[in-house]
């Protein structure tokens, strides 16, 4: 028999931005501090590849891309990872480096959620950010305050609809932004005699607690307390702090002003009327 051995055809290999462990390698750097490494490779061969940051004061690890040849980069988010070099011929792979952009949440009232492959450490330009506003005691979220750049509806469909949504999510422009969450204050409500048997705020109920706190713009419904074993019978209510119009007599609903309301029900004495002798006698129970 006959030994078959089949040639190895080698093929340039450039690293941009980066190095590589394969064995003869040789870099160059230039005046911007940018590395190049060249090597040889061939088809099936896989190789481990590492970018170099070259200005790591202001930019950060973005991704690998294969600029030319037949070649695969199975992670390329990785800024160490492997190449897969998957054809003949010459193969050009280069790692990017951008410019971090930052989101700033006034306050600090905010979380800040990178949703693409870059994560929240590093958001660039372009990349999907999410932010949350924070849940504040005594306050209700009512909507967003952004940069002008978050206005830009052609690149950041950004609607004065979705900046009333405590999470709102943006494709990150070419500058930093700002967001600030604004917040309603709770207004104090008295209620006295009666109970708040709905909320309905942004078209949506509300649970009805015993420490509730209500905002500007509510639906609120309420109802006066019996009181028949008072001997009390409900009248009308009083609006004491004269801000609200009431819808119905007894069970009444009104919207929450930017203001604090008093309301207070009011009774009449209910009466027993006693016939002595065909006369009657009015007495007050």
């Amino acid at each position: 028999g006959y030994l078959s051995i089949t040639p190895v055809t080698l093929h340039a290999l450039k690293v941009k931005n980066g190095t590589t462990t394969v064995p003869g390698s040789t870099s160059t750097t230039n005046k911007k501090n940018q590395i190049t490494t060249s090597a040889k490779v061939a088809k099936g061969d896989v190789v481990e590849i590492e970018g170099k940051n070259f200005d790591s004061a202001k930019k950060a690890f973005d991704q690998w891309k294969v600029e030319n040849g037949d070649a695969e980069i199975p992670s390329p988010f990785q800024e160490k990872t492997t190449l897969h070099i998957t054809g003949e011929g010459e193969v050009t792979v280069k790692a990017s480096y951008m410019t971090p952009r930052t989101v700033t949440v006034t306050d600090g009232n905010g979380t800040v959620k990178g949703l693409t492959k870059h994560g929240t450490d590093n958001i660039f330009a372009g990349d999907k950010v999410e932010v949350t506003a924070k849940k504040l005691p005594g306050k209700l979220f009512d909507h967003w305050e952004c940069a002008s750049e978050l206005k830009d509806e052609s690149d950041n469909p950004l609607t004065e609809d979705a900046k009333k949504n405590s999470t709102v999510t943006f494709k990150m422009p070419k500058d930093d932004v700002t967001l600030t969450a604004v917040y309603k204050e709770a207004k104090s409500f008295t209620l006295k005699y009666g109970t708040i048997r709905s909320v309905t705020r942004g078209g949506v109920s509300v649970p009805v607690t015993d420490s509730m706190e209500l905002f500007a713009g509510d639906t609120v419904e309420i109802a006066p307390n019996s009181r028949l074993s008072e001997k009390l019978k409900f009248d009308h209510w009083e609006i004491k702090s004269r801000n609200v119009t009431l819808s119905g007599p007894k069970t009444a609903t009104f919207t929450m002003p930017d203001e604090p309301v008093e309301l207070e029900a009011v009774y009449n004495n209910l009466y027993t009327v006693t016939v002595n002798d065909g006369t009657a006698t009015d007495m007050i129970n």
